[in-house]
């Protein structure tokens, strides 16, 4: 018994070790990344409040709506990360790196659940697929995205805590049921894009539990519902969507879009950009939009139409549908049509699909009903798939090692994206490259003209020039074409100093702090100008 006993961990847990150390290995490379111009300037090397463990800090991190977010769990992580590793990126990214490896391997033991009546290389397949997966490189390589992975990783657990509720009975499942309740709340304070979680349970119920309990689910709905809350009120700090610019039609497009997308970059992962630029207007008659739309009605057709003969399809695809919708375009915020972080929960339908997939080849196999040269060439095809991914996966980790490389890969695969464009234009003016910069601004300015980002880096890059009254200019411009924008009156500020006009240089410095109380470059900037007044 104890021998049989041993037997069964090992079979359990060594491959989950595996799963975890391979993809591990993959993506080591982010470890040699560093920071970059994408939020992380904000979120981290700009942001002092998350670095360290007083009542300040933690008030500050428990209040914070931050870029529209409210993740008291994830700045928790990162400020462990501060205390351990100051300043240096390569800590960061190793809890990001550890984080993704630890899902990789709670997925196996899910799917060893979910897939329990298939053998144990389907689990490993699974597992795989979504660890190795290309589109799991940004939320991975980048620092900013640990919400994505620590969410993941709570969800995760929460999952496996309800699959363990179900095969129990009595105080056993309750036990279970308030722990996968806690995981799931863990989740939602790492990041909300999990708020659907309790649909998900719903769906597993119908296929592949075939149960119903429909009121151990009000907590979790409870819960749920919450997260939406909290999700909508902190995007109302940010950039959302106004309705009067992208109204029902585009709505409607967008999310068309955004279901095709994750679907056709996960059987074809090539030309990943960190962003998927919004266009000023959206058609949608427009080419993309109509194959999307056609597409996605098309799989919809499919999951209804065969919920008898194919339920695993089904329900994959309503987890998958449920799991994008809160992040397409009825509630839409930023500058996005899609993002690849985007699919890191959304696409696990796809994963464990592919492991049942494989499984059931493979039961095929022992019963005799296929051939074992078809089932080698299958398993040859499934190796030369899951390596030709870790290879491109790899290649995306790298993209990501400094600003540069990662918008000079974004226009590489998109040149239209004004983004883009001005990103790599911030990250050549930062580098010392003035021309090169003020080509790519010049280029953001040309495809989106109304927007002021590019115009204030753009007057930074002239300052640098020596060119005072055009940098002036573009400054002027950006504060007119974004009102409370204080990062352009602060260069004003900087500006005139330079030029010997202190009074108007202190002035807009109190400008930009009445607008951003704690923006630290204009604080300090100010206390200069008025040291130089005394002095003077």
């Amino acid at each position: 018994m104890y021998v049989a006993e041993r037997s069964d961990r090992t079979t359990f847990w060594l491959p989950a070790f595996l799963v975890a150390v391979a993809v591990a290995a993959v993506f080591a490379p982010a470890l040699d990344n560093g920071f970059v111009n994408w939020d992380d300037d904000v979120n981290v090397t700009g942001n002092p409040h998350f670095r360290g463990f007083s009542a300040e800090h933690l008030k500050w991190m428990f209040t914070t709506t931050l870029l529209g977010h409210y993740i008291p769990l994830t700045w928790l992580t990162l400020a462990a990360d501060y205390a351990l590793w100051g300043m240096n990126p390569r800590g960061y990214h190793a809890t990001n790196v550890l984080l993704h490896a630890v899902n990789a391997a709670l997925l196996f033991v899910a799917a060893r659940r979910l897939l329990q009546r298939h053998a144990v290389a389907a689990a490993v397949i699974a597992a795989l697929v979504f660890g190795l997966h290309p589109l799991r490189a940004e939320s991975v390589a980048w620092v900013t995205e640990r919400r994505e992975v620590l969410s993941g990783c709570f969800v995760l657990l929460a999952l496996l805590a309800y699959l363990n509720a179900v095969d129990r009975e009595g105080p056993a499942r309750a036990r279970w049921l308030t722990a996968s309740l806690a995981a799931f709340a863990a989740s939602l304070l790492s990041k909300s894009i999990t708020m659907t979680f309790p649909l998900i349970l719903l769906l597993l119920d119908a296929y592949p539990l075939r149960r119903r309990a429909l009121l151990e689910k009000v907590p979790f709905a409870c819960l749920g519902v919450l997260g939406a809350v909290v999700s909508i009120a902190a995007l109302r700090t940010t950039a959302v969507t106004s309705w009067e610019a992208y109204g029902a039609a585009a709505r409607f497009a967008m999310t068309m879009f955004s279901l095709a997308f994750y679907v056709s970059r996960t059987l074809v992962p090539i030309g990943l950009s960190p962003l998927y630029e919004l266009p000023a207007t959206v058609d949608p008659l427009a080419r993309e939009f109509v194959l999307s739309t056609v597409g996605t009605v098309g799989l919809t057709a499919a999951a209804i139409g065969w919920r008898r003969r194919a339920p695993w399809f089904t329900a994959a695809w309503s987890a998958y549908v449920v799991m994008v919708l809160p992040i397409s375009g009825p509630v839409h915020a930023g500058f996005q049509l899609a993002h690849d972080r985007y699919s890191y929960l959304s696409c696990l339908p796809w994963a464990l699909l592919a492991g049942a997939g494989a499984g059931a080849l493979i039961d095929a196999w022992r019963r005799r009903a296929v051939s074992a040269r078809v089932c080698a060439a299958a398993a040859a095809a499934v190796l030369v798939t899951i390596a030709g991914w870790s290879y491109l996966t790899a290649q995306q980790v790298r993209v990501w090692r400094d600003s540069e490389t990662l918008w000079s890969a974004a226009v590489d695969v998109a040149p239209a994206c004004a983004i883009c464009r001005s990103n790599l234009g911030s990250a050549r003016l930062k580098a010392g490259r003035l021309d090169a910069a003020s080509r790519e601004l010049q280029a953001a300015i040309a495809l989106r003209p109304e927007r002021a980002a590019p115009h204030n880096t753009l007057g930074a890059v002239l300052y640098r020039q020596r060119r005072y009254a055009e940098s002036a200019g573009e400054f002027d411009l950006a504060v007119r074409l974004k009102p409370g924008f204080a990062e352009p009156i602060n260069n004003l500020g900087v500006l005139y100093a330079h030029l010997g006009k202190i009074d108007e240089a202190a002035r807009h410095f109190e400008a930009a702090l009445k607008l951003q109380p704690d923006y630290v470059e204009a604080r300090e900037n100010l206390i200069r100008v008025m040291a130089h007044v005394r002095d003077s």
